[in-house]
């Protein structure tokens, strides 16, 4: 792929945020096509793709792997059917953007991203707050000593109840909170902390009656010393945000994980006994997820270092679980 075409996606799936927030953000990236739309529902592939000028509408998955034009796949599947169909993308030579989480457990990770590596593709999850300049911003600050040295790293991602029927609380499609909400708690802390960063504590709270997790809190810490206290769950008030504390400041993020386009992020700056509020520019980080994944797919050096950062969330995932195991408070009656 060094032709400088526009990078061939097919979405396999319709889900109702692929919809909403990647698939028109695609179709404004110059360096991406959207070539076909699958579901197992042709009418609702077709339904779909009408919106798309250009966009094929194929019925049922398989036929998106076959297509000569289809450099990658988008898949906005629940979790627990990925282990399928990201083999079969693969073993099509197809690039991948995963919705997170990529898998059920460590041993469905370690599977898809062995048969990635061995064929030289990118295996990316979508996450997206990494490619928003409001986390650059905060990098930005910390290296520039806003805070000082920091100490704590603290972040919360709880949502309030969803609709019975969501696959969220679905133990057979991939569902709890672990996988949803505490994923991004994992992502956060390693894109702040870095790749090392260790667990050393971890709880989940289970609900027995739906067989899923509702809500978590995990502790990690770099090998510089900071600590990340994370805390996630569902049917809880909503939370999206990082608290950096260092020895001579605090920056708090109000909507660290999903701004939308458009929205300026309202940040609060302390030093001292002083305190600022301040609004960041808006950014839609939809869109420059698919110019950065377009220009991952074509360089191997991002090809393996996007994959080895999807291995180490795996991992760090399947580390929170386990420890967890052995203290946990116990099932919760829901």
């Amino acid at each position: 792929m060094t032709d400088g075409r526009p990078l061939g996606v097919g979405v396999m799936g319709c889900s109702s945020f692929a919809l909403r927030a990647m698939l028109p953000a695609m179709a404004l990236c110059d360096a991406v096509r959207l070539v076909a739309i699958a579901s197992r529902d042709g009418d609702k592939a077709r339904a779909t793709a009408a919106g798309f000028p250009g966009c094929r509408p194929v019925d049922g998955y398989d036929g998106l792997l076959s297509d000569p034009e289809i450099d990658a796949i988008y898949m906005p599947l629940p979790t627990g059917i990925h282990r399928e169909w990201v083999a079969a993308a693969l073993s099509a030579g197809k690039h991948l953007l995963v919705e997170k989480s990529l898998a059920m457990d460590a041993g469905e990770a370690a599977e898809m991203v062995a048969a990635a590596r061995q064929r030289g593709l990118l295996l990316q999850e979508n996450f997206l707050f990494p490619r928003h300049s409001q986390a650059a911003w905060v990098r930005r600050e910390l290296e520039g000593g806003t805070v000082g040295q920091l100490r704590f790293f603290r972040a919360a991602f709880t949502i309030p109840p969803l609709d019975p029927s969501n696959f969220r609380y679905q133990a057979a499609a991939g569902g709890g909170a672990l996988l949803d909400v505490g994923a991004y708690m994992v992502k956060s802390t390693l894109h702040f902390l870095g790749d090392e960063a260790r667990l050393t504590d971890a709880a989940i709270e289970d609900d027995r009656d739906r067989g899923i997790d509702l809500a978590g809190a995990a502790t990690f810490v770099a090998p510089s010393g900071v600590v990340s206290q994370t805390v996630w769950g569902f049917d809880t008030n909503y939370q999206c945000s990082w608290e950096f504390i260092g020895t001579a400041g605090r920056i708090l993020c109000r909507r660290a994980l999903t701004p939308p386009p458009g929205h300026r992020p309202s940040v609060r700056v302390e030093r001292g006994n002083d305190g600022q509020e301040l609004e960041l520019d808006a950014d839609n980080h939809y869109l420059n997820q698919w110019h950065y994944f377009a220009a991952a797919a074509r360089d191997p050096a991002a090809v393996r270092a996007e994959t080895d950062a999807t291995a180490r969330q795996a991992e760090l995932l399947a580390a929170v679980r386990s420890q967890a195991l052995k203290l946990t408070r116990g099932p919760a009656q829901r």
